[in-house]
């Protein structure tokens, strides 16, 4: 299985017009959790990439701490339990203080 296209390992997400932009480079990818873990080029922060398979393919992009991200993968059981958290219906309601952008544009708002 090849990794999907929403897992390349780097590119520019969001728009000028909306004043969001993201260089997001994956550092770890986990093809089997759809996700991956990586850093915002432009800003710095750390990034987890859940991808959302179901109607149509496209990516949410939540905080990690450095220390979440600096441990992987000894803590992929943790990431593996974020990631499925973050990719639910809730996902972004209950991971509010984490949520930087979907692709999806609805759910920016």
């Amino acid at each position: 299985m090849g990794v999907p296209r929403q897992m390349r390992s780097q590119r520019q997400l969001g728009s000028e017009g909306n004043k969001f932009v993201m260089k997001y480079r994956s550092v770890h990818i986990n093809k089997d959790g759809y996700y991956s873990i990586g850093i915002d080029e432009e800003t710095g922060p750390y990034v987890l990439e859940v991808v959302m398979t179901w109607v149509a393919w496209y990516s949410r992009y939540f905080r990690l701490s450095k220390e979440e991200f600096d441990s992987y993968p000894k803590n992929q059981a943790e990431i593996d339990l974020l990631a499925r958290a973050c990719a639910g219906d809730s996902g972004i309601k209950n991971n509010q203080d984490r949520f930087i952008y979907s692709e999806k544009s609805q759910e920016n708002q």
